[in-house]
């Protein structure tokens, strides 16, 4: 198996899921040993940073995706503010100046 996600092949079982060791996609075992990403998860963490972003006042735990549940893309454009998107971005970038700027904030 390889995760959709990052394209490990190294996962862990746990509570009846399997967990990407590389990136913590999760994973279902359930569905007739078909194992597939968990969709309703995704969709919930999706709906929940989306009515984040329309609230005034935000704390940094609202605005925090839940880890091992998106991708690296639907972090950056779902919770762009969060701090995973910031280390994200700063493993993406080779320029000493773009992750001295992402330091700052």
């Amino acid at each position: 198996m390889q995760c959709e996600n990052c394209g490990s092949h190294n996962f862990k079982e746990e509570n009846g899921l399997l967990i990407c060791n590389a990136c913590g996609s999760k994973y279902s075992t359930e569905d007739t040993g078909h194992v597939g990403l968990i969709e309703e998860l995704r969709e919930e963490e999706i709906r929940r940073l989306v009515n984040v972003s329309t609230k005034f006042i935000k704390t940094r735990a609202e605005i925090e995706p839940k880890p091992g549940i998106l991708t690296d893309e639907e972090i950056l454009r779902y919770a762009p503010n969060s701090e995973a998107a910031k280390k994200i971005k700063m493993s993406k970038t080779d320029s000493k100046w773009e992750k001295f700027k992402l330091m700052l904030g």
